[in-house]
């Protein structure tokens, strides 16, 4: 029997209200793989991005595991 392959993240990157820029996608992906140190093995992550004019930025991630599901939120004025 063959050793299974490991199968590569999936990063599902969505944004209301702006236009996602490849610097702002590349730090988001670096940040999740930094995660993946403490978790192990991440096999899905999902970001929601929403940018409110003259409002708070907010940020949604919610990250699937082998037997874990985490999620978490924040806001603030400058994303």
């Amino acid at each position: 029997m063959a050793p299974k392959a490991e199968t590569p993240m999936k990063v599902h990157i969505t944004s209301r209200h702006e236009k996602l820029t490849e610097g702002l996608r590349d730090h988001i992906e670096d940040k999740i793989q930094r995660v993946e140190r403490y978790l192990g093995k991440i096999k899905d992550a999902h970001v929601i991005l929403s940018f409110e004019r003259k409002k708070m930025h907010v940020c949604e991630v919610t990250l699937t595991a082998k037997n874990l599901k985490l999620s978490a939120q924040a806001s603030s004025h400058d994303m």
